[in-house]
């Protein structure tokens, strides 16, 4: 697909007739190359692109076609650090000279982008290195991170992995592939620094080229808390082993990235909810729970605002349907236990945070979640109910769903 990206840019190309024709050329020669690769990933494969080195020579096809169009060498651009980019996307022409401004609070973290595309027709190590603000070079309160681009199921790449930049001596590296753009963030930290005016430049090497970006950084008097009155969190699910794309390997990398960026309000699935539960003919709970899921996680977030959990509950609780007594008694003697397990956890019960249903959208769903809701408020009011309906037009939902909602 790319390959034939590449054609397409070849052929619209302000490039002289020989010149299409050899590229064309080199791209059919590429093609051939592509079908005698083999069928089975390699066992260290990473979808990190480009993903191998025939997949670099065809991003190099692009490096004549931005020539073309009066580009050289290491050409450095401004970049909306939230715009999509391309692997081979190149700057709007005319090229602007590349600016960089920002406006903080105190003890803050955010960040200005640089794009770097490369020209030329061989792989270029750019140096990138902050001066200025009247103390030593790359100060330890910006760093700079390079933008990966990372591979989808639907091949459509993304850019948004920001690992570190390798540093060596006085400056930042990062490489830059024949016909590829790199972003690089500046991650500005004002912890500890004063307000005022800070004024320095972004200095970026390479292909014998040297390119100052001025820099200016505003920080304002006010101060980001530390610990945020707001609850902020995000489905993260760092509970067992991890869903989705969190794994034993990357769990805990996961944690420290989301606590260092506020996450204060983590999520759980079921899996948390205490287990081994029995109960009587009268729905009083039998035998001991265990809730040794629950506190490992707990144990992964300490000081946590909330610890919320996704319970994806039904019409029934054990065997038992919704509606009767002894669902109703279930239900409570469940959540009065783990409401219990708080207090000898020393946490107040009030941080646990339940979604019965998600994104609930028919009124069979409200009446799941109304009967849950009535039977876990009768036994532990502290516990906060939190849904998000996705009714296309709220009136059509029962008012109830609201009544007995906390969030």
């Amino acid at each position: 697909a790319d390959l034939e990206e590449a054609r397409k840019s070849i052929r619209e190309s302000k490039m002289a007739a020989a010149e299409k024709e050899r590229l064309l050329d080199r791209a059919d020669r590429l093609t051939e190359e592509i079908r005698r690769l083999p069928s089975e990933l390699p066992e260290d494969m990473h979808c990190v692109l480009p993903l191998n080195d025939l997949h670099a020579q065809i991003y190099a096809l692009n490096a004549p076609v931005l020539r073309a169009e009066g580009l050289s060498g290491l050409t450095v651009w401004a970049a909306k650090r939230w715009d999509p980019l391309l692997p081979t996307q190149g700057p709007e022409l005319p090229l602007s000279p590349p600016a960089l401004q920002l406006a903080m609070m105190r003890n803050e973290t955010r960040a200005v982008a640089l794009n770097l595309t490369n020209c030329t027709d061989g792989v270029l190590e750019a140096g990138v290195t902050v001066t200025g603000f009247g103390g030593p070079v790359n100060p330890e309160w910006i760093s700079v991170r390079e933008v990966v681009f990372t591979d989808t199921r639907d091949r459509r790449p993304i850019a948004a992995a920001l690992p570190q930049a390798r540093k060596a001596d006085d400056e930042y590296e990062t490489t830059v592939l024949s016909g590829v753009t790199r972003q690089v963030w500046l991650s500005i930290n004002t912890k500890g620094i004063a307000a005022g005016e800070y004024r320095g430049q972004v200095v970026i090497s390479g292909a014998g080229k040297r390119t100052e970006v001025p820099l200016s950084i505003r920080v304002y008097p006010q101060q980001m808390p530390s610990q945020f009155t707001a609850a902020v969190g995000g489905w993260d699910y760092t509970n067992g082993s991890g869903s989705y794309d969190v794994k034993p390997s990357n769990l805990q990398l996961l944690i420290d990235n989301l606590r260092a960026h506020g996450v204060n309000s983590p999520w759980a699935s079921s899996g948390v909810m205490p287990q081994g539960a029995t109960f009587d003919a009268a729905g009083n709970l039998t035998g001991t729970l265990d809730f040794s899921a629950w506190d490992t996680w707990v144990s992964r977030w300490p000081g946590a605002k909330n610890y919320c959990v996704f319970l994806a509950v039904g019409d029934k609780f054990s065997g038992e349907p919704m509606g009767t007594a002894r669902f109703n008694k279930m239900v409570g003697e469940l959540f009065r236990a783990w409401v219990k397990h708080f207090d000898e956890q020393g946490l107040n019960p009030a941080k646990l945070v339940v979604l019965l249903v998600d994104e609930p959208h028919n009124n069979d769903q409200v009446k799941v979640i109304v009967n849950w809701a009535k039977a876990v408020k009768a036994a532990a009011p502290e516990v906060v109910l939190f849904e998000d309906p996705t009714f296309r037009d709220p009136r059509e939902s029962d008012p109830e769903l609201f009544a007995v909602s906390d969030i």
